[in-house]
């Protein structure tokens, strides 16, 4: 009977393949006669499925231009970071080239040598960077003289100066580098502040100090000393009794 029910019963129901709705095979003719209905609800279906493709599409438009614009600032954010990283290796580059032409230091475990290289002016006057020893801090002046150019060594207020002992106890001396002849170098004599009475070697009362200094080449020969305009001038500096 359930055989017979679901394979050839006239009141067996059966979805409409168009619009769906479960009628009895006897009526399935007279159902499917009614054409207007179906073209109603196909139309429908029809506009139903246009509207989601539009929103498909749109979202899919959206999330497009979403990926596009975070993509623009993933590149304009490796772009910076490009820059960064070239601005960064030339602050790298110009650091180094200011430490070795301004602030090269040569260390033994008794002298320092501070060598400074520096753009050569006309301008009466030319100050160093600090340099340290011991705790202490020193720094070179250069001046223009009539007779000549002339090196001041200069004491100068550091952080430790209330620990270390005063006055300074130690033995300077200046060279001005010939470029061309090694044998040309200029040289000072050898200040021993000990016995030196025209600097002062107390301990700095302002932001400096003024030691001795010398004329050590004339303005006539200057030029010998500049190599592309760049004079160096080696200042070596140690406690009395440790002098080499």
């Amino acid at each position: 009977m359930s055989e017979h029910h679901n394979s050839s019963c006239p009141e067996q129901t059966e979805p409409c393949e168009y619009c769906g709705v479960l009628i009895p095979r006897k009526s399935r003719s007279e159902h499917m006669a009614q054409s207007q209905p179906h073209i109603e609800y196909l139309v429908q279906k029809a506009k139903n499925l246009e509207i989601r493709l539009a929103k498909a599409e749109a979202s899919a438009e959206s999330k497009t231009q979403c990926l596009e614009k975070r993509l623009a600032k993933a590149e304009a954010a490796a772009a910076t970071i490009t820059s960064l990283e070239k601005k960064i290796s030339s602050l790298v580059a110009q650091n180094a080239q200011m430490q070795e032409t301004t602030n090269s230091l040569l260390l033994n475990t008794k002298q320092k040598s501070f060598i400074w290289r520096l753009k050569y002016s006309d301008r009466s006057r030319l100050r160093s960077c600090d340099f340290r020893f011991r705790g202490y801090v020193f720094g070179v002046l250069l001046q223009q003289a009539e007779t000549g150019l002339g090196l001041f060594f200069e004491l100068r207020k550091g952080d430790k100066d209330d620990v270390l002992p005063w006055p300074f106890n130690g033995v300077v001396r200046f060279q001005i580098i010939n470029p061309n002849d090694k044998t040309r170098h200029r040289e000072s004599p050898q200040i021993d502040t000990a016995i030196d009475e025209k600097g002062d070697w107390e301990k700095p009362k302002g932001p400096i100090s003024l030691g001795c200094g010398f004329v050590l080449v004339a303005k006539t020969d200057i030029p010998e000393y500049l190599r592309d305009g760049v004079m160096t001038i080696k200042t070596s500096v140690a406690l009395r009794d440790e002098w080499l």
